[in-house]
């Protein structure tokens, strides 16, 4: 009853699980994963399309553990293999074999083309010599059945000190696992960050599912073989080690895995992410875990200049860890206006020559140097350092420098800046502190172009409550990629009570100030990916938490408000601030990573 590529679809996902993941292959041995990758996915040129019917949220993990890897390895043959039916279950599910099946409207889909691609690329190399990078990301107790074909791992016990930890003697043998993952991941757009802080990390990928899969699917599968997003852009070496899959965590049903007996589990995202990921694993696995940890490790080796020996700067929490371990952790989860524009010329649109289409989008009269400044109030927020360098290396030595200055009797603000402006570039003129004096220069030529201080420019901070107006709702929406800083509060009102959400929209009302909601926001503290705009119907969707839900403009834009410490542009008698949600948001005109 299998028909086209169905059939084809079918008989490629899982004819090559075999034994403990070294398989049998007729084809001339590949020279590296790298040039597999490429032959398979070289005539897929565009972003592709999704199937609506697929989009949901998806326990992935759940599902891709489900089914038994030893006894589809097990099976001899193709037939066998494809009788089993949790496998065909799946295949149904996700409507492969229709959907993608010639003749049909989806048969030249470059995602059709991609899924395919990406099998024969785990066809290829799980019988082949190499061992994926990121295996140890699928290995996995939470499901019925291991993620992993018998033979694979040694070593497991936990009555072990957490986390525990594995051996993985056979990394091909999670191959069967992670194609699942990573299909499952894209195809239902269902990245989720569950109980971290990685929401501006994990949006990202959220985004390149919907608006371009095809090119998500071959990311995905470099990122599992080659440890590496793009060419370049993978994290610091520690982040291989990692085995977040088997941390247990508790449900509303005990643990998982269900012989597990041990500490109380804690979250570590903002109150909204903790109270919806409530049941969950404190952080995903596989394809979701991969993409975030890269991104944090590489922002943040980029900003320090180098990958730590003894610390890979975003770690994993479990069950019984202390806080100051758990802090240590977690510290660089949260994004920001920098990572995000970071992000986003990094996996959308790329360019060599500084002409990205990436950038902030923000109410100009929030820029507290005046309105005709909005611009090198965006650009100064685009390219700051990350927190951590910022606020632990970089103003403390300005803030060090200016004591030293006062000390000499240099205490006008021009003095200042005359004698911190040397002092700080001689201190990072070591090639290790690039990125630092990058800043220092940027910060430089601001002030040069728009005559103003240095150090007040320095001190100059980004938005942090909402002010988007339906300018900027629009310019956001008109644009091809668009990710949002958000306060989560009206997100998790929406989930929690989406009655009331439906009686703002009839009375056309923010959230806040009504139904008990504080006046006005208390400031943005969640990434998200506004995944549609439907004026006429007054519907944005916004994609969260492996999700998405309807907000109203309303909700989104509130009414004008003040916020205590932060002041309207100085040329401006309009409030900057209001009752909305919305604080920034990241946009681009265009995907054109490869």
């Amino acid at each position: 009853h299998i028909k086209g590529h169905g059939s084809y679809l079918g008989k490629k996902a899982f004819a090559h699980i075999k034994g403990h993941g070294s398989h049998l292959s007729q084809t001339p041995a590949p020279t590296s994963p790298s040039s597999v990758i490429d032959s398979k996915f070289a005539n897929i040129t565009g972003s592709g399309g999704y199937n609506p019917h697929d989009v949901k949220a998806d326990a992935t993990w759940q599902k891709c553990t489900a089914i038994n890897w030893t006894k589809v390895a097990g099976e001899p043959t193709t037939e066998g293999k494809l009788n089993l039916p949790s496998i065909h279950m799946m295949l149904e599910e996700l409507e492969l074999q229709d959907h993608c099946a010639c003749p049909g409207d989806w048969c030249n889909d470059d995602t059709c083309k991609a899924v395919f691609a990406a099998i024969e690329v785990f066809i290829e190399l799980c019988a082949s010599e190499f061992d994926p990078v990121f295996a140890n990301f699928s290995v996995t107790t939470w499901g019925y059945y291991p993620s992993w074909v018998n033979g694979t791992v040694h070593g497991l016990d936990y009555t072990d000190e957490m986390p525990v930890k594995v051996t993985l003697k056979h990394p091909k043998g999670v191959c069967g696992y992670a194609v699942c993952d990573l299909l499952r991941t894209i195809l239902t757009q269902s990245a989720n960050q569950m109980m971290t802080g990685t929401c501006s990390y994990v949006a990202s990928l959220a985004a390149l599912s919907k608006k371009a899969p095809a090119r998500a699917i071959k990311i995905a599968t470099r990122l599992f073989w080659l440890g590496e997003i793009t060419p370049g852009l993978g994290p610091c070496p520690g982040i291989f080690a990692q085995q977040p899959g088997l941390i247990p965590f508790k449900t509303q049903m005990g643990w998982k895995p269900s012989f597990y007996a041990g500490g109380s589990a804690t979250c570590h995202g903002n109150s909204a992410d903790c109270g919806h990921a409530s049941g969950m694993p404190q952080q995903n696995i596989g394809l979701t875990f991969e993409w975030s940890q890269t991104l944090i490790s590489k922002w943040m080796a980029i900003n320090w200049g180098y990958c730590s020996n003894d610390t890979v700067r975003t770690g994993m929490t479990w069950p019984g860890q202390s806080k100051a371990a758990a802090a240590e952790a977690t510290k660089n989860q949260g994004g920001w206006y920098n990572s995000m524009v970071w992000e986003c010329q990094s996996l959308f649109d790329i360019s060599d020559t500084g002409s990205s289409s990436c950038r902030l989008v923000i109410n100009p009269l929030t820029c507290a140097l005046g309105v005709e400044m909005a611009p090198l109030c965006k650009e100064k927020w685009s390219k700051e350092l990350a927190f951590p360098v910022m606020n632990e290396v970089f103003q403390w030595n300005i803030m060090s420098i200016r004591s030293e200055a006062y000390e000499k009797g240099i205490v006008s603000e021009e003095g200042q800046e005359h004698y911190v402006l040397p002092a700080l570039k001689a201190k990072y003129a070591d090639e290790q502190y690039a990125k630092i004096l990058e800043y220092i220069h940027l910060l430089e030529d601001l002030a040069d172009t728009y005559q103003t201080n240095w150090l007040r420019l320095n001190d100059l901070a980004g938005p942090p409550y909402p002010s988007f107006t339906m300018h900027e709702l629009n310019e956001t929406c008109n644009a091809h990629i668009n990710m949002l800083i958000i306060d989560a509060t009206v997100l998790q009102v929406a989930f929690s009570n989406p009655e009331i959400i439906y009686q703002l929209k009839l009375q056309h009302l923010p959230a806040f100030g009504n139904y008990g909601l504080p006046d006005k926001s208390y400031g943005c503290n969640h990434a998200v990916f506004l995944s549609e705009c439907d004026h006429e119907a007054n519907e944005y969707t916004i994609w969260t938490w492996g999700t998405s839900v309807k907000l109203t403009r309303e909700i989104l834009l509130g009414y004008p408000t003040s916020q205590r410490g932060y002041h309207t542009a100085p040329d401006s008698y309009v409030p900057a601030w209001n009752t909305g949600a919305l604080c920034a948001a990241v946009i681009a005109d265009k995907v054109n990573v490869d």
